[in-house]
């Protein structure tokens, strides 16, 4: 193997490792040996290799085939590559999608017990995973658990626990949700009307419930109907 590489126009040398006699030789613009410098260093190619690792595993399981993400996201210890937040996600929202609750807890406590700090994303998907199998009072536990280590629920978090709770007769309660958050307006999404509209239709009981009332202000602007309207026939 020759012992430089020659690409682009100017001259530089760089040590692949400390007591690593051989360096590579390059004629290359500025460009190319910024990313040259960054290949060069163990830590770039560690962290260039886990996100392969991560596209495969988010791969597998995308076409329902969690298993085989998961003897990757195994195999990564054995290669000296700490799975990060994202390796695990990933297999945690494969586990719930197929609903394989107890892989996705067992893999929850682990990240704990390797001091890896689960993220909103982590728990978003394992109140998705909860509801689907019908464990609702173990969802709302993780949901307050969330906010208690100081997380903040995003979007996907109040889609998936408004959804839930509905699914499972628990319209009510996604009410009295809804009302907790009506203080904290930056918190509220037309998806989340949507939700529960959809579940009051279900249930024919949308005519019981003054919806209106729960919209926000930008929803009941009706100053541009007019102009919104299709023309007519």
């Amino acid at each position: 193997m020759p012992k430089y590489l020659q690409v682009g126009f100017s001259e530089l040398d760089i040590p692949l490792g400390k007591g690593d006699e051989l360096q590579v030789k390059v004629n290359m613009d500025e460009h190319s040996i910024v990313l040259l410098m960054l290949f060069a260093r163990k830590d770039w190619l560690i962290k260039l290799k886990i996100i392969s690792y991560n596209a495969l595993m988010h791969g597998y399981c995308s076409h329902r085939r969690v298993d085989e993400a998961r003897k990757i996201f195994d195999s990564m210890t054995s290669r000296n590559m700490a799975p990060n937040i994202r390796s695990s996600n990933i297999m945690i929202n494969g586990y719930c999608t197929m609903t394989k609750i107890d892989d996705a807890i067992h893999l929850f406590l682990e990240m704990h017990r390797k001091e890896l700090q689960p993220d909103v994303v982590t728990y978003s998907s394992l109140l998705k995973g909860l509801f689907r199998v019908g464990r609702c009072s173990t969802a709302l536990e993780l949901f307050d658990e969330l906010q208690v280590v100081g997380l903040k629920p995003n979007f996907y978090t109040y889609c998936n626990l408004l959804k839930g709770l509905c699914q499972h007769q628990h319209v009510k309660r996604a009410f009295l949700l809804l009302d907790e958050l009506e203080p904290k307006r930056e918190d509220l999404h037309i998806s989340y009307y949507s939700i529960l509209m959809d579940a009051l239709c279900r249930d024919g009981k949308l005519g019981f419930v003054p919806m209106w009332q729960y919209l926000p202000n930008s929803a009941r602007d009706t100053s541009q109907d007019q102009i919104l309207r299709p023309p007519a026939a």
